[in-house]
């Protein structure tokens, strides 16, 4: 694109500014930037990809069971979207759903964020609290 076709006037610039500044207008922009790329499928999650729609066919088939699932992963991958959108389609939907990033806990922490700890258990616990299999109980 060349300069000139971006280029104001001085006078169309400053009248363009005021008129935005006051509300007066707006700018529609290129509309196929504002519509969606793809519609969400599955509670959320978007994509089209073969891999994407068979991990969402499997969800909504394991949703309408209580049978347990362990979702594996690189970082990013979705795994705790996957998991809610499973809870959610799922007959626990109205019991917790508690998230755990097993990565951040040490692993002299893992064993008191997993089943919780009395007040005084280690330096630190000042006072008891519930581990998060207690928090989630019958829930995700």
């Amino acid at each position: 694109m060349s300069s000139e076709a971006l280029s104001f006037s001085q006078v169309d610039s400053e009248n363009s500014l005021r008129s935005l500044a006051s509300g007066e207008l707006t700018f529609n922009g290129n509309s196929s930037l504002t519509e969606p790329v793809a519609t969400p499928s599955f509670l959320g999650v978007v994509g089209q990809s073969s891999g994407l729609r068979n991990v969402l066919q499997l969800a909504k088939v394991v949703a309408a069971t209580s049978s347990t699932v362990l979702l594996l992963g690189e970082t990013g991958t979705g795994k705790e979207l996957i998991a809610r959108a499973i809870h959610e389609r799922s007959q626990r939907q109205q019991r917790p759903f508690v998230t755990l990033n097993c990565a951040a806990i040490p692993s002299s922490l893992f064993e008191s964020e997993l089943f919780g700890h009395e007040r005084g258990a280690f330096t630190g616990a000042n006072m008891q609290r519930a581990g998060r299999l207690e928090l989630a109980d019958r829930g995700t």
